[in-house]
């Protein structure tokens, strides 16, 4: 391990424990810089299946231009992306929602999975964000605001304590993406997180505690069913 001065010890153990732990697993996390990744960044969330209307959807082109990206694959299959926002280029959260007018926040964007590995979304998610916090702490970027469904928000709040949620109403502005979010429940909150609070030594402790958690409840399961199965054989003597 090379010491490096953006991070500490702890988050730089943690960092190469992951990516570890993503290599055995076949998993890569990438900063988008080739024309294969882009056209896999593109496939990724067309195949996201958010239902917008032709006219939405050619109202948010103009927000894919002002952030970088980030893709996760498996093996050579493309599983998972994000994009982070440069409101200092495009202000998408003050233009839609009229919140960040002092571009204080990067916007995480186009949160994808695909469908087939939903199931394992959790730790597609933390790679794609362990790209993206070292791309931040590279580029000094302090904080992040999402919007979401509340079901991201309580699984972003499982490994990060500090999210401050942020009021938003679609009424304030008629801008009609804003609407169209709202109403169709593709965003039911707004959220703003410090970039430092999603350290890797912090999310990869947290990660490793649910996945004690899930084992000590499946071997549990294994006791009781085997308790349970001689209790059965023993009435049936």
């Amino acid at each position: 391990m090379i010491y490096n001065k953006l991070y500490t010890v702890a988050d730089q153990i943690a960092i190469c424990s992951f990516s570890l732990i993503s290599f055995l697993k076949g998993y890569r996390f990438l900063l988008v810089g080739s024309m294969r990744e882009e056209s896999d960044f593109e496939k990724v969330n067309q195949g996201a299946g958010v239902p917008y209307t032709p006219e939405i959807a050619s109202k948010l082109r103009i927000y894919k231009n002002g952030g970088v990206r980030f893709i996760a694959y498996h093996g050579k299959k493309p599983v998972g992306t994000v994009r982070l926002g440069d409101p200092n280029i495009i202000n998408r959260p003050f233009e839609v929602f009229h919140v960040n007018e002092d571009c204080l926040h990067y916007e995480i964007q186009n949160l994808s999975v695909v469908k087939e590995y939903r199931e394992g979304s959790q730790f597609i998610m933390l790679g794609l964000f362990k790209a993206m916090y070292c791309y931040s702490r590279y580029n000094r970027i302090e904080s992040w605001m999402g919007f979401s469904t509340y079901g991201v928000f309580r699984t972003m709040r499982r490994y990060n304590k500090d999210i401050r949620r942020v009021d938003i109403d679609a009424g304030v502005t008629a801008n009609p993406i804003a609407r169209f979010l709202c109403r169709r429940g593709i965003v039911e909150i707004c959220y703003t997180m410090s970039v430092d609070s999603f350290s890797p030594s912090c999310i990869f402790m947290q990660f490793l505690k649910y996945k004690l958690k899930g084992l000590t409840g499946w071997f549990s399961f294994l006791k009781w069913q085997t308790q349970h199965h001689e209790s059965i054989n023993y009435g049936s003597k």
